[in-house]
């Protein structure tokens, strides 16, 4: 029987907005009947991604930290839902999602069951909780007929976790769930960027090492800012941009915090657009302790800028070492300093790999080729 009705579950509304609206618009496009759940938190974000995908939407109330009671109430109001809608297929991503939403699809005999695995939180945790989400990504898993990892990279390491065997994992294309649009993370025109210079008070000629993303210690926080002390020995006219929001659940140390106050850093705060951003940037720096695909590298590559980033599954298939950005192999402070140094010290380098990288993501990670390959793969299944 031919599968026509998917219903897709993230925790957060923050992950359907940013990676799931072009994927299941072109899904309803192509004849399929969509249903939409995540949290609703932030209030009106998933309502505002199900209208832009012109898919229906159901708050379920997630969280995102261990939390009994809220689980529980979570998994029967997935139960209920599962039973009302009846869909063909169930693609559940992101950990809390993913376990329970996989959990109820299996109580409730949903004939193909998929996990998107979009990164592995365990990989910065310690003690306890790293065999906590350990378990849970493995029942994920386990409860899936299909596991598709955004990134090559990730699959590996998956595996070699032994969350799940190499037959149930796959990667679809090149990896990502919709693709990057290169047109839309292209360099931004002059007005734009004159206007953002003026509003953040970041001089035209001042070197800018960027930021996009949670500000947490998961993203490396803490080493960026204290690599920007040694980079400004050298330019002291240099400036940080952090574009993003701090996170309760992964909060910055007292130290990092006191480094948010120096006159040189520039913080925006959550922005619900940062293509513009980029364009401020000599490069980004993104020192992360773990990523499923690293799309944010992606987007600034579009606009032409080079990229920092460690050598961590997701990131490695995000940057060609030496060719779109620099991939450091350690997480220390003097290495992500050294690295920002040498591009900023070559600008013609740099620029030549802002060009190769946004090249390179046109031809890799062209939404049309992405949204294609998921449409083939829903295809193959059957109920």
């Amino acid at each position: 029987m031919k599968i026509r009705r998917i219903l897709y579950a993230v925790t957060s509304p923050v992950t359907a907005s940013t990676f799931l609206v072009g994927h299941l618009a072109d899904l309803r496009a192509a004849g399929y009947e969509l249903q939409l759940l995540s949290a609703d938190d932030p209030p009106g974000l998933l309502e505002t991604a199900g209208h832009s995908a012109g898919v229906h939407t159901r708050a379920v109330p997630f969280e995102r930290e261990i939390s009994p009671i809220a689980d529980l109430r979570a998994f029967a109001r997935l139960v209920r839902t599962l039973r009302q809608f009846r869909p063909d297929i169930v693609n559940a991503g992101t950990p809390k999602a993913g376990l329970l939403t996989g959990l109820a699809a299996w109580f409730c005999r949903v004939p193909v069951r998929v996990y998107t695995l979009h990164g592995l939180r365990l990989e910065t945790a310690r003690g306890l909780k790293w065999l906590v989400l350990w378990f849970a990504e493995r029942a994920a898993c386990a409860c899936a007929h299909h596991v598709v990892c955004v990134s090559p990279s990730l699959r590996t390491r998956a595996i070699d976790l032994h969350l799940l065997g190499p037959g149930k994992a796959l990667v679809l294309a090149n990896g990502s769930v919709d693709g990057i649009d290169a047109d839309y993370f292209r360099r931004a025109d002059d007005a734009t960027l004159a206007a953002l210079r003026a509003t953040l008070q970041i001089p035209k000629q001042a070197p800018v090492v960027g930021f996009v993303g949670r500000m947490t210690r998961d993203k490396g926080l803490p080493e960026l800012l204290q690599a920007m002390v040694r980079v400004r020995a050298v330019h002291p006219d240099a400036l940080l941009l952090l574009v993003g929001a701090e996170e309760p659940g992964d909060p910055l140390p007292p130290s990092s915090r006191d480094f948010l106050k120096e006159a040189y850093v520039r913080h925006t705060g959550h922005v619900t657009d940062p293509a513009p951003y980029y364009s401020l940037m000599s490069c980004l720096a993104l020192p992360s302790h773990r990523e499923g695909l690293g799309h944010v590298a992606l987007e600034a590559s579009c606009a032409g800028i080079p990229v920092v980033a460690t050598d961590i599954p997701g990131l490695r298939d995000a940057i060609v070492q030496g060719v779109s950005g620099i991939l450091l192999r350690s997480h220390g402070v003097e290495p992500l300093a050294g690295a920002i140094l040498d591009l900023l010290a070559d600008p013609a380098r740099a620029e030549g790999m802002g060009v190769a990288g946004r090249e390179r993501v046109r031809t890799y990670f062209n939404p049309a080729r992405v949204r294609a390959e998921w449409r083939s793969f829903y295809a193959s299944l059957k109920r």
